[in-house]
């Protein structure tokens, strides 16, 4: 499944359950999504995904009682640079889940 631009800054705000990820505090997050023409989703590897921020283990806790399967996440073109999720991908890597669903930015 193909997904556009501003598809995916419609999905992360769903996601997060804001109306704007325009914000100052996100600017980083929408000029990262808006440097590519369309996102593929994907089945990525959970262990070749870098975790490079650092994460609000109490959120990680609250993800990790959820039995369902995790939002899709979102990821730079190289499968391995996360724009959004990184909670979400803490928790598969904690829960040992091999995959999660990614739209993965093409240019």
């Amino acid at each position: 499944m193909r997904k556009y631009t501003e598809e995916i800054i419609e999905h992360i705000a769903n996601t997060h359950h804001r109306d704007d990820i325009y914000d100052e505090e996100e600017s980083d997050l929408a000029a990262r999504v808006n440097q590519y023409s369309y996102f593929q989703l994907e089945e990525v590897l959970v262990d070749e995904i870098d975790i490079d921020w650092n994460v609000d283990e109490d959120l990680v806790e609250k993800y990790s009682e959820f039995t369902t399967e995790p939002p899709i996440i979102v990821l730079e073109s190289n499968q391995k640079t996360i724009i959004d999720g990184t909670h979400r991908v803490v928790v598969c890597k904690n829960k040992k889940i091999k995959t999660i669903k990614a739209y993965v930015g093409k240019i």
